[in-house]
């Protein structure tokens, strides 16, 4: 890369950082104290845990990694959700300059658009050959509607690696070397790692990519396509099979107690009205003004998977395409693959009913992805590039005057049709509450319960697994996509028979050292039921707020 062409990715790295602050305002303003999540945004504050557990697990205790703190004793519970992964090695440096967990989520939120803009900018240059249509690119996969919906689901809006992995395997198919093959599968684990829908995401960018390419052009006989395949396979499997396996151990499980029937399927498809509105601002005045798209299509909204109507204007543009003669081989990561890659992507966004879905549904562990809508967001990244070749092709045909005022107004209406800001925030200490500061000074490895139990207030247990990030000591409680049978039951019973002698018995066998009794909630006679057991001590009162103390297993 030259000085120019450095300079001009700076400029571009600045620019996504200057529209990340205002996309996202006021986040900047404060962004160790304004959550974009409330106190009851219960995913919001479970991916916040998930991020940062992988952190400490990574940096403490790595072969622990698969077994989190939640849902004690139960294992692999890290398995039970997406694992976030590739941003908790983003958030480490922050995490060891100032432990707050609203810092961290944040600084990711902002860090994950620059880097996917980045990598769009980059991608769309190369497979264009022109900045202004790179630029759009980086532009339009951030910041579309569909995409930026997604900003409190940090799993999936957090998809940065996604173009970097595209431009790996465009860079490996035209210069078909070994060492552009293991840059695509380090981009490819990057992206895997944000958990189990990115790494079906990312098999899917890869299969279409190679295979449109290897079919078109008739490389799929070439000796050098296997060779770089087998020495992607390899890396690949080397570093993410010892991390995904324990998703495979829980599969059969989870799917079966979790009942994931045809109907809930077809429940989580992109629909009809799904498909028509993308959830900015711009989206919600026409819900609320024109009752658009509920009226004419029924129902409320489940999802927002509309991109806009400037970026489906601008993707159509690449049909102005320059044509090539015959005898060219087609290029890889031309037009065709992306509209291949959005057209499938689509296809398995509508699930079941439209077959495609069930045809991949084949594979392990693809019906761990419940709402099979999702799969739009790696067909995001095939729009976004067909948006660069529209302009491309614009720039092509018209004068420079002509496309450059078309394009100032495109743009224009494009951050009409696509702004979110001012985000709704909330203000938090980002610091531990006085009894997870107090556990976390307390040596040893133990577990503890709050009561009362609430065994299906998952606020209550979602505020828990949030606060624990500050101590890491085990819960019998938990929050995911998914819960055991044996969690439930177990709560249940606790719950049913405490404080009697059999209850106690098997606290200490779960190694619970300290309850923690939130005032008010529990009946009036329960403390005295509790000292006339001999086992348990009040040790501490933060307002409201006892801590008992729990001795061993009964002689």
């Amino acid at each position: 890369m030259n000085r120019h062409s450095s300079a001009i990715v700076a400029a571009v790295v600045g620019l996504l950082c200057v529209l990340a602050i205002a996309a996202t305002w006021p986040l900047a303003s404060d962004p160790a104290h304004l959550s974009l999540a409330g106190p009851f945004n219960n995913d919001f504050h479970f991916n916040t845990y998930v991020v940062l557990w992988g952190a400490h697990a990574l940096t403490t205790d790595p072969l622990s990694l698969h077994h989190t703190n939640m849902f004690w004793p139960e294992r692999y519970t890290f398995a039970y959700s997406d694992m976030s992964l590739s941003h908790s090695l983003l958030v480490l440096p922050v995490l060891w300059l100032s432990y707050n967990p609203t810092l961290a989520i944040n600084v990711l939120i902002l860090l994950s658009m620059v880097i996917g803009g980045t990598g769009a900018f980059l991608l769309a240059r190369h497979v264009t050959g022109s900045d202004l249509a790179a630029v759009v690119g980086a532009v339009a996969f951030i910041f579309n509607p569909a995409h930026f919906a997604r900003h409190l689901q940090i799993q999936y809006f957090g998809d940065h690696w996604a173009p970097w992995l595209a431009l790996g395997l465009v860079l490996w198919l035209e210069r078909r070397t070994v060492r552009w093959a293991l840059i695509a599968a380090l981009f490819f684990i990057l992206h895997a790692l944000t958990g189990s829908h990115a790494a079906v995401f990312a098999a899917l960018i890869a299969l279409v990519l190679i295979g449109v390419y290897a079919l078109r052009s008739g490389q799929w006989r070439e000796s050098w396509l296997w060779r770089g395949l087998a020495t992607f396979g390899l890396l690949v499997a080397i570093v993410l099979v010892p991390i995904f396996y324990p998703y495979l151990l829980v599969h059969d499980r989870l799917v079966g107690e979790r009942g994931d029937s045809p109907e809930v399927l077809l429940e989580g498809s992109a629909r009809a009205r799904d498909l028509l509105t993308g959830g900015s601002r711009f989206d919600i005045w026409l819900e609320e003004r024109w009752g658009w798209p509920s009226a004419l299509t029924g129902g409320r909204l489940r999802a927002h998977l509309f991109p806009g109507w400037i970026l489906l204007a601008l993707a159509a543009l690449a049909a102005l395409r320059r044509r090539q003669p015959s005898a060219v081989q087609p290029r890889p990561g031309d037009a065709v693959a992306w509209g291949v890659l959005l057209v499938v992507c689509l296809l398995l966004a509508l699930g079941p009913p439209w077959r495609v879905y069930d045809w991949l549904a084949m594979l392990p562990g693809i019906r761990l992805i419940r709402v099979p809508s999702r799969f739009v967001l790696p067909g995001l990244l095939g729009l976004t590039m067909l948006s660069a070749f529209g302009v491309a092709a614009l720039r092509r045909r018209l004068s420079a005057t002509v496309a450059g005022t078309l394009l100032a107004a495109a743009t224009l209406l494009f951050a009409f049709e696509a702004t979110f800001a001012p985000l709704s925030t909330a203000t938090v200490s980002g610091r531990p509450d006085a009894v997870s500061a107090w556990l976390a000074g307390q040596p040893g490895d133990f577990a503890i319960l709050e009561l009362p139990i609430q065994v299906d207030n998952l606020t209550a247990h979602s505020r828990q697994l949030l606060q624990s990030v500050f101590h890491w000591k085990k819960l019998l409680v938990g929050y995911s996509g998914w819960r055991s049978e044996a969690v439930r039951a177990r709560l249940e019973r606790l719950n049913r028979t405490f404080p009697q002698p059999r209850s106690l018995n098997e606290l200490a066998a779960l190694g619970v050292r300290y309850l923690i009794l939130v005032g008010g909630r529990n009946p009036p006679d329960l403390e005295d039921r509790m000292l006339r057991t001999g086992r348990l001590e009040r040790v501490r009162q933060f307002d409201q707020i006892a801590i008992w103390e729990l001795d061993g297993p009964a002689p």
